[in-house]
């Protein structure tokens, strides 16, 4: 009996080894750490390669092109503006030309609308303009000093390709065109601090970023 009891102990035994070896075996077989026996599971998730760094966004830029401004420019000028059918020319140099269709009674009524008393000058082109005619202005851009609007300089206008004297059209008139210039850039809802111009658009860039 006693003979019978210890047979079944050392049976017990032998099995708890081979239980034991064959577990030491499987963990050599997949690379894993060998389980210490008496000890909790480490739950714990950990990197292969330690801990990594999110990656920084690049920068990006939003960039207005002129057909963009073409479409979207008679909505920012003032109500009753005199022109239709506007087309915008970017260029790197920083010139952005305009052309637009126009007639002297539209304009003539603009500027009543507005208060904008003429001098004799301006007084006496009104008076020669045809009834319709093609309207263009040369507006040399550059980045305000706040970085986050455009300053628009007249250089050159011309109705139907004659030229015209700067100071026989209303200063108010270049006015309204760079104030609506800024507000359709401000309507892109994009945050800028900096402008850039391009051949065919305007980059709207956030800070730390270069134009170039």
């Amino acid at each position: 009996m006693e003979k019978s009891k210890n047979n079944r102990v050392y049976l017990l035994i032998s099995v708890f080894c081979i239980a034991i070896c064959a577990v030491l075996v499987f963990c050599m077989l997949i690379d894993a750490p060998v389980p210490k026996i008496g000890e909790g599971a480490d739950l714990t998730h950990r990197p292969p390669h330690g801990p990594t760094e999110p990656e920084e966004p690049a920068n990006s830029r939003m960039a207005v092109t002129e057909t963009y401004f073409s479409k979207m420019l008679s909505q920012y000028l003032p109500a009753g503006f005199p022109v239709s059918q506007i087309g915008v020319d970017i260029q790197k140099n920083g010139t952005i030309v305009l052309s637009a269709q126009s007639g002297q009674e539209e304009l003539k009524n603009y500027l009543e609308q507005q208060g904008i008393d003429l001098n004799v000058k301006q007084r006496l082109l009104l008076g020669l303009l045809p009834e319709s005619f093609e309207l263009s202005a040369e507006l040399d851009c550059t980045t305000a000093e706040d970085g986050g609007t455009l300053q628009t300089v007249p250089q050159k206008a011309s109705y139907n390709d004659v030229e015209i004297d700067l100071d026989g059209l209303p200063s108010q008139f270049f006015t309204d065109i760079g104030a609506a210039l800024n507000r359709l850039l401000v309507s892109t809802g994009y945050y800028f601090t900096g402008i850039n111009i391009t051949d065919g658009a305007i980059e709207l860039l956030t800070e730390g970023e270069e134009s170039y």
